[in-house]
């Protein structure tokens, strides 16, 4: 049998349709990777929501909740007073200061009545100056030991705060222990400057009841200080709910809320016992791919849809240092891991309700 062959010209004519099919697929997938690839890096749309600034109201001491001054979802200003804190003993310790300080008093001021008054006006000008100093250094000395526990609390890895939230932290830190060493020498200068006055006085009679007197004043007012640093108070406005808690769950963080507390209910020092949430947000947080994340930077301008569709200017604030997980709530499809570099957004005329959705236009 012989076999014919087709001429080349003949067989290209028959495949024409094929080969120009191929030709429009190839274009087709070259055209989609070259957009995928500019959209990737140019620019983009992604799904944020409105952050829930947050603050946790913790447990200075270990104790029981002696008294709860709020409901749940109630709304409280700034310094609000919320709950208060009974650590064991220290009522006790209060009453037993402050009757050592009657009795040393009582014995002084029946000394003095004895032999007389022989310190001038200056003098006890000079010793309630020094005296006064002293505890005044005991409060800076609490408001440093206090601002260091924040500024840690808010550096743990993990926690979020809002952004500049550390570095305000840090300088009230700073300007506490500056308070501290300046108080410092104030009480060295006002004891020399009472010494001074003592000599110039003219004795030194009954000045061991007296230092016992000031040692006893000072320990009662610390006390009363820690009493009070135990009386819990809202650091902003806001709502006031029960701390929130989070677990992992599938590799993603889920959030979750805890029980109201109730008094008569114990708590650890450090522990939070509740959360003030604002009321409002003009930050945002978005997660994108890293390539993006790479070509932004503080300050660079971005676009901002609302729920209504009305768009509003922001500025990045600040771009994440890793890839992390996206949390549920943002998520479009629960099943599948998704991850990003999370982004805060500043939006600039425009106050959201925290937790609200948003559409990033980059």
């Amino acid at each position: 049998m012989v076999r014919r062959t087709m001429p080349l010209g003949r067989r290209l004519k028959a495949a024409r349709g094929k080969i120009l099919l191929g030709m429009f697929w190839t274009a087709a997938a070259s055209a989609c990777a070259v957009w995928l690839f500019v959209g990737s890096t140019a620019g983009g749309i992604g799904n944020a929501v409105a952050v829930t600034h947050t603050h946790l109201i913790r447990a200075p001491e270990s104790g029981r909740i002696a008294s709860l001054e709020v409901a749940p979802f109630q709304r409280v200003e700034a310094g609000a007073v919320l709950a208060k804190i009974e650590v064991p003993g220290l009522t006790q310790q209060i009453a037993a200061a402050e009757a050592d300080l009657r009795v040393l008093e009582a014995q002084l001021g029946a000394e003095e009545a004895d032999r007389g008054r022989k310190f001038s006006r200056d003098l006890e000008a000079a010793r309630a100056a020094w005296l006064s100093a002293r505890v005044n250094l005991e409060q800076d000395r609490s408001a440093l030991v206090s601002a260091e526990q924040e500024l840690g609390r808010a550096s743990a890895p993990g926690v979020l705060v809002a952004a500049g939230e550390v570095t305000r932290l840090d300088l009230g830190r700073a300007a506490a222990a500056a308070s501290v060493k300046a108080r410092e020498a104030e009480v060295d200068a006002l004891n020399l400057n009472y010494e001074d006055a003592r000599a110039r006085a003219g004795g030194l009679e009954g000045e061991l009841l007296k230092s016992a007197v000031e040692s006893a004043t000072v320990k009662l007012e610390s006390l009363r200080m820690v009493a009070d640093a135990n009386v819990l108070r809202a650091y902003a406005s806001g709502v006031v709910s029960a701390p929130v808690g989070a677990r992992a769950r599938d590799g993603r963080t889920e959030v979750i809320d805890e029980i109201f507390p109730s008094p008569g209910q114990w708590v650890q020092a450090g522990v939070p016992v509740l959360m003030v949430v604002e009321p409002s947000s003009q930050d945002a947080v978005v997660f994108v791919d890293l390539a993006r994340a790479r070509a932004l930077a503080p300050g660079a301008p971005v676009s901002v849809r609302g729920a209504g569709g009305s768009r509003y200017d922001a500025t990045v604030r600040s771009v994440g240092a890793a890839v992390e997980p996206v949390p549920l709530r943002q998520l479009h499809d629960q099943t599948v891991q998704e991850w990003g570099v999370p982004v805060t957004l500043q939006v600039l005329d425009r106050v959201f309700t925290p937790g609200e959705s948003l559409v990033v236009e980059f």
